[in-house]
């Protein structure tokens, strides 16, 4: 079915390089939107692909291999509903956007569903080891925003011009979206449901940092039928502030997060820096003392104090420092900790 015949005909040039001509929108908006007698094989096809896509993920994520994971990405049907969406922010359709946002929706409670069945359905124990493939996948910050802003413009500019389309592959594997979406499911599987959330605010990242930075280049070049209605242009407008404010919406935690990581990055090179230039005026009059206990005690008191002195008071280092008794067998290890830093420094000590 030609959706096209609801956008009027470019009258005015876009604010791309190029005129955005009424055939060349045509045929974006067919590949994009499938309505009439074309919904039903299209829905079928779709959910066809994205079971197998999630099931080869949830093979790769407990397999903890990469490869694998890499082509479960490459078969995800999900970059098609997400593109439409965009367009159809752009074009002013909310009852389009609408039905698409469902069928996203129904997509994503589809994919947690399935990869919380099927460790539940094989009677996978609920106690073992998380693989690194599934732990990698918890912690997103402001560099996986980043990302997916970006593979958002690579796949608008992949959509507007087909010599582009070459970087398919690359946009599929640089925004993951069905294996986060596993991991969550997996993870809720093994009640690990602060992980879980982790998990599933990566793929929220990635689903609307793609929405936004595609409608933006849609606009930018031309996309929109530049047309004298203003009940379309605040349509237009109403859809991107939402987007917008969801981008927004997730950027704030992942930044405090990605700020906390930079601050914790730089106390341990600060007590790193106190350490190697402190510890060998010190080390010779620890070996002189008779009272290693006591002495020890000392020093770390002492070098603590100096690390502390130097780093940051918000977000403290944790400090082991680890000696032999004087048997010269037993290693022991004490431990210091300020406020809740992952950062930590260990110094070797020698009896």
């Amino acid at each position: 079915m030609d959706v096209s015949k609801d956008a009027e005909p470019a009258t005015k040039r876009g604010l791309g390089r190029r005129i955005m001509s009424h055939e060349q929108r045509r045929e974006i908006l067919n590949e994009l939107f499938f309505e009439g007698e074309e919904r039903m094989p299209y829905v079928k096809h779709f959910y066809s692909l994205l079971t197998i896509s999630a099931l080869i993920a949830i093979t790769g994520l407990y397999r903890n291999s990469p490869a694998v994971v890499i082509g479960a990405m490459l078969l995800s049907p999900l970059m098609t509903p997400i593109l439409a969406f965009a367009a159809g922010l752009v074009m002013g359709w909310p009852v389009r956007s609408g039905r698409l946002a469902i069928r996203l929706l129904f997509a994503t409670l589809f994919v947690f569903a399935l990869s919380y069945l099927v460790p539940l359905v094989l009677r996978l124990p609920t106690n073992i080891v998380i693989p690194p493939e599934l732990l990698a996948r918890t912690n997103p910050k402001m560099g996986e925003l980043l990302i997916a802003l970006s593979a958002g413009i690579a796949a608008a500019l992949m959509l507007l011009r087909r010599e582009t389309l070459a970087i398919l592959p690359g946009v599929a594997i640089s925004v993951a979206l069905i294996p986060p979406l596993c991991v969550s499911g997996m993870l809720s599987y093994a009640q690990e449901y602060a992980l879980a959330w982790e998990a599933f605010v990566l793929y929220a990242t990635n689903l609307v940092g793609i929405i936004l930075t595609a409608g933006i280049v849609l606009l930018l070049t031309g996309f929109k039928p530049r047309v004298k209605d203003l009940k379309l242009n605040l349509r237009v407008a109403a859809g991107m502030t939402m987007i917008t404010f969801f981008v927004v919406l997730v950027a704030v935690p992942l930044g405090m997060r990605t700020f906390c990581d930079i601050r914790d990055l730089r106390d341990r090179q600060v007590a790193i820096s106190v350490i190697d230039d402190w510890i060998g005026d010190c080390y010779q009059w620890y070996q002189e003392q008779a009272d290693h206990q006591q002495a020890t005690q000392y020093f770390h008191k002492a070098l603590l104090e100096r690390v502390m002195c130097r780093a940051s008071s918000a977000c403290p280092v944790a400090v082991s420092i680890r000696y032999r008794n004087s048997s010269h067998h037993t290693v022991v290890d004490t431990d210091y900790n300020w406020g809740f830093s992952d950062s930590r420094v260990r110094i070797f000590l020698p009896a």
